[in-house]
């Protein structure tokens, strides 16, 4: 294998690997599947754990539903600590007649990230107020926490969007995902931040270069396949004309068709003498 060839090919190896470590530092995932699951209340058969069953169709079926209430709310408990960085809420969305209702009854709520099981102790990182949200949206929660709480309510005094039910709400949770990562050991921290901070830009700007340099050999091949072509028909050619040169050259145009035969020595046999001097020479001499 061409050295040059076998370098780029160990280096692209590399670059792969750099972008494998970068996001094994960081990479999200659901913390939240499968979880340990509570809500306000439950109208039966919904219970809360069809909010992290995997499952986001969004069909009354597949939702965790409570009663209607004041107050009502849905929380997850993550098992330990995590670092959150956002969250996923499917809302029920079944009917599209129902639409303008169903985010009536979603507007205004809240998600809070605690460490325990007191809102109060936890920190509110998105509060809906002025607009209907969507029944699919996704919200950044930068923060530590074990629990997750989805909460809404209705009486005077709370804030909600204009043309929110105002009585009572519902909570109708399809699915709720939480992404984030299990939380860094102090120790390991500086060591994985300062990883993350080299690696993503030495990692993308190698596997950039090399899938440039990729690209550039394939073309290179390409033309290099294509010019030994043109370079072989080029000579074949060539060798067709020297040929065809050379049968014309040994080619007698002036003598009778009998006397341009070639001699025993490749070379073209002399004209016949004249007649007169022929029948002159003895056949003894």
């Amino acid at each position: 294998m061409n050295s040059k060839y076998y370098l780029i090919e160990r280096w692209s190896i590399l670059s792969v690997f750099f972008l494998a470590f970068t996001f094994s530092c960081h990479g999200l995932e659901n913390v939240a599947w499968n979880m340990s699951t509570v809500q306000s209340s439950v109208q039966s058969p919904y219970g809360p754990d069809l909010a992290v069953d995997g499952n986001t169709n969004q069909r009354e079926s597949n939702c965790a539903r409570t009663r209607y209430g004041r107050v009502v709310w849905w929380r997850v408990d993550l098992g330990e600590i995590k670092e959150i960085y956002n969250i996923k809420v499917f809302y029920r969305n079944d009917s599209n007649n129902n639409d303008s209702l169903r985010m009536s009854e979603h507007a205004g709520f809240s998600l809070f990230i605690s460490n325990t099981t007191k809102l109060k102790d936890g920190y509110r990182c998105y509060k809906n107020t002025d607009t209907f949200p969507p029944l699919l949206s996704k919200h950044a929660c930068a923060q530590r926490g074990r629990y997750v709480t989805y909460y809404n309510e209705r009486g005077d005094g709370v804030v909600v969007p204009l043309g929110s039910r105002r009585d009572t709400t519902i909570a109708e949770l399809c699915e709720v995902q939480v992404f984030g990562t299990s939380v860094v050991e102090p120790a390991n921290e500086n060591i994985c931040l300062h990883s993350i901070a080299f690696f993503s830009v030495v990692g993308v700007c190698v596997a950039i270069l090399f899938i440039s340099f990729g690209f550039n050999i394939f073309l290179f091949r390409k033309l290099k396949n294509t010019k030994i072509l043109l370079e072989k028909a080029k000579s074949s050619k060539k060798k067709a004309t020297v040929v065809k040169n050379y049968s014309q050259l040994n080619r007698s145009t002036d003598l009778p068709h009998e006397y341009s035969e070639m001699g025993p020595d490749n070379r073209p046999a002399p004209p016949p003498l004249p007649y007169s001097i022929s029948n002159r020479i003895s056949p003894q001499s």
